[in-house]
């Protein structure tokens, strides 16, 4: 299986690019969403680069990769002791403004993710911030409505931003009772001393990012297990480029999971980081220190939905949405996933990761799935 993922892994180094645009207009967006996206990128890696010097050599044979070494081997041989379901969490709630049908309230619950774990304690107790999870939960006064946990883009975190890039009130609107989770090391939990959100995860140091995405795992799973409790109905998870990318790994370690929406989806995450460090100082420095691809791909292999040889759910309930032009996270990283999941339903938009045209299409492609599956109710019944 670990030979299989890293040539999986190795595809997203290189690849063709989406399906050609149906119209001239479409081509025309996705070229602009590149550009734009292309613009960016420049930016986040001069951001990656100053944050990340320490983590780069700490990623060679330093002490983190050290530490996390024997998880490593342990994973590769049985994943699943990393992946607990956990019971339901014991949640402080603040109630905020009101909504037609029901109001907002912010969740928050200890982060008990993995208390026999070495890596996780130590990363833990260097960053209490970071100890407490944390929601904005749009809630119906009724029970029994699905809930979807979205989870936000690299940086995100702030539930005002991400209430809009998710449209929060109208996945309410459609029925759901709506969870905007905030990431480790992000928003809220963003550890004081840090001055930009989200460059402590993902990073180069393979300790704290593997135990970021575990604790992400088993937090959304929480909340689901705590929404069940809570509306007598579970739910299903929504998130975008970074989030696509926990939605993919939840996909792969949760049957419980109803569906799962992994839109701009990052494939594999040491394949992403390894492939925008090309030409780099950082990758030279690694390269010295005895950091290969495959080497990088094996350490961060426990959390990669191409890790899996199949999904935990089955490919009905999946759902992937990407950007042609995208150069962020580039499209085969949607087209390795869509075929690794044996080609659910997915759904191609005119952009880049950044610039989203015809944004409405995959609204509506999103809409479409949750009424097929009988998650929220079709429009007739919704009295729309």
């Amino acid at each position: 299986m670990a030979h299989d993922h890293v040539a999986l892994a190795s595809r997203l180094l290189g690849g063709a690019g989406p399906p050609s645009a149906d119209s001239a207009a479409a081509r025309v967006g996705s070229r602009l969403g590149a550009v734009v996206d292309d613009v960016a990128l420049r930016v986040i890696a001069g951001i990656f680069l100053a944050s990340h010097r320490r983590g780069v050599d700490d990623g060679g044979h330093g002490p983190l990769v050290s530490a996390w070494q024997a998880h490593a081997d342990a994973a590769a041989r049985d994943p699943q002791p990393f992946f607990p379901r956990p019971g339901v969490p014991g949640v402080t709630r603040v109630r905020g403004g009101s909504l037609d049908g029901g109001w907002v309230e912010d969740l928050s619950f200890g982060s008990d993710y993995a208390p026999e774990r070495d890596t996780a304690r130590a990363v833990l107790d260097q960053y209490p911030d970071n100890a407490v999870a944390r929601a904005r939960h749009y809630r119906h006064a009724a029970a029994g409505h699905a809930a979807v946990v979205c989870l936000h883009t690299w940086a995100g975190g702030r539930h005002v931003i991400d209430a809009a890039v998710f449209r929060a009130k109208w996945l309410f609107a459609l029925g759901l009772d709506v969870y905007l989770y905030v990431q480790p090391y992000h928003g809220a939990r963003r550890p004081r001393r840090t001055l930009l959100r989200g460059t402590l995860h993902p990073s180069t140091n393979v300790t704290r990012t593997n135990e970021a995405f575990l604790q992400t795992a088993w937090e959304v799973r929480a909340l689901l297990a705590w929404h069940q409790a809570e509306a007598g109905r579970g739910g299903g998870v929504m998130g975008a480029s970074l989030g696509g990318y926990g939605a993919a790994m939840l996909a792969s370690v949760a049957p419980e999971i109803e569906f799962v929406i992994a839109m701009l989806p990052v494939a594999d995450m040491a394949a992403l980081m390894w492939a925008h460090g090309a030409g780099t100082e950082a990758r030279e420095r690694a390269l010295a220190r005895g950091m290969t691809f495959e080497r990088f791909c094996r350490l961060m292999a426990v959390h990669s939905p191409l890790a899996r040889p199949r999904p935990a759910l089955p490919k009905e309930r999946l759902l992937v949405v990407a950007g042609r032009g995208d150069r962020i996270v580039p499209p085969v990283h949607a087209e390795v996933l869509w075929e690794h999941w044996d080609r659910p339903a997915i759904h191609w938009f005119p952009g880049g990761h950044l610039t989203h045209f015809g944004r409405g299409g995959y609204l509506d492609a999103v809409r479409t799935h949750l009424e097929r599956l009988g998650v929220v109710a079709a429009a007739a019944d919704r009295g729309v």
